[in-house]
Parts: structure tokens; C-alpha cells; sequence
């Protein structure tokens, strides 16, 4: 497709070509999809941008539970702090990999189970 693209003069768009290749120009949209409702895409970031700050605190505030119940020094308490946000870090875009194959029902539901 890219000697077709570099051999067909300027003037023929991209979207000539992909209805050239399909035979019907009707099949290809003339524009990018739009979201219809762009403010529940929004609030749904704000949602997880603060759940990810109230995890992150939640874990600061109980540094003094967890250097009792450990018998650790302050500075241990922290690295465990740093390990849970490294983890919370690399299992994000891991679920984001998988979502493309499972379904997010199925995977809250796998993710909720008590084993």
C-alpha cells in the first residue's frame, strides 16, 4: 500500500485510497468519531485520578500502623509505601492489556474473588 501511496500524485487524500481498496467510498466516514458525551470521559478520569491520590494518602496516613504491627523504622515504612505505589504503577497498564481481550465485567469480577 505505501508504493500506491508514494506513485498517486498529491492531489488523491487518504481517504480516496482506503475507498479505492474497499470499492465504495460510502464505506469510510468522512470524519474522526466524536465522543457524544465528553464530560462523563472527564468525570470518570477525575474518579480515578482521585481514587489514585486517596490510595496513595491512605497508605501515608497509616505509616505509624505499619511500623508497630512490622517492628520497622520509618524509613522501611516508607520503601513498603513506595513498593504498593510501584505495584499499583505496573498493574494499571497490565489491565489495560488485558481489557482488550477480556471482557471488564469479567475481569472486576476474576479481580474481586476471595481465594
Amino acid at each position: 500500500m505505501l508504493s500506491a501511496i508514494q506513485t498517486t500524485s498529491k492531489e488523491t487524500t487518504l481517504q480516496e485510497h482506503a475507498a479505492a481498496e474497499h470499492g465504495s467510498a460510502h464505506d469510510i466516514p468522512a470524519e474522526s468519531p466524536k465522543f457524544r458525551h465528553p464530560h462523563k470521559v472527564m468525570l470518570g478520569l477525575y474518579i480515578g485520578a482521585f481514587l489514585g491520590m486517596l490510595s496513595e494518602t491512605s497508605m501515608n496516613i497509616a505509616l505509624p500502623d505499619l511500623m508497630d504491627e512490622f517492628s520497622v523504622p520509618s524509613g522501611t515504612a516508607q520503601w513498603m509505601v513506595v513498593g504498593y505505589m510501584l505495584a499499583v504503577g505496573v498493574a494499571l497498564p497490565c489491565v489495560g492489556f488485558l481489557l482488550k481481550w477480556v471482557k471488564a465485567k469479567t475481569l472486576v469480577m476474576v479481580a474481586s474473588t476471595d481465594r
